[in-house]
């Protein structure tokens, strides 16, 4: 049994890899000597491999999961989130949207967000998914500065 498990999860490596007559071989050398049970658990824990495997590559694409290798972020993905000193609205008179660009995850959104949030009289609120960021500011807001810090984090913003 436990030879004929490995046969079929080697098929499955196989699969991604990209050789599919292999992974055929594979299969037949196992199939040929198993019972009703061993092929139907064989089956449910391919299925919760692949399943698990579907969830993670769903949530690495749409910026929810980050292993630490983002190349936007360069490891700084396990940062905590920097709230602005007051988050009153009533507080900021001026407000400006940016389009940001060249983010790759939700961290990166962060990182971009607790960069500008440093920033005195400001409250940033960076959304990864409409790769927008909303700044707040006691005074008028430079435009050129907000640039310059996204730029100097390795993104691109443009005021909308």
């Amino acid at each position: 049994m436990t030879c004929q498990i490995s046969c079929v999860i080697l098929s499955y490596c196989y699969k991604y890899i990209g050789s599919s007559s292999l992974r055929t071989a594979v299969i037949l050398i196992g199939v040929d000597k198993m019972n009703t049970v061993d092929i139907i658990i064989i089956v449910v824990i391919a299925a919760v491999f692949v399943g698990a495997a579907a969830l993670w590559a769903y949530g690495k694409r749409n910026g929810q999961i980050c292993s630490g290798d983002c190349s936007r972020c360069k490891g700084g993905c396990n940062g905590n989130k920097k709230a602005a000193k007051a988050k009153n609205k009533d507080n900021y008179a001026y407000s400006q949207t940016f389009k940001i660009s060249g983010m790759t995850c939700s961290n990166c959104a962060k990182r971009i967000e607790n960069e500008l949030n440093e920033l005195d009289g400001v409250w940033a609120d960076v959304n990864f998914e409409s790769a927008s960021a909303e700044v707040r500011a006691k005074s008028e807001i430079n435009t050129d500065t907000i640039c310059g810090i996204v730029a100097r984090l390795g993104y691109s913003a443009v005021r909308e």
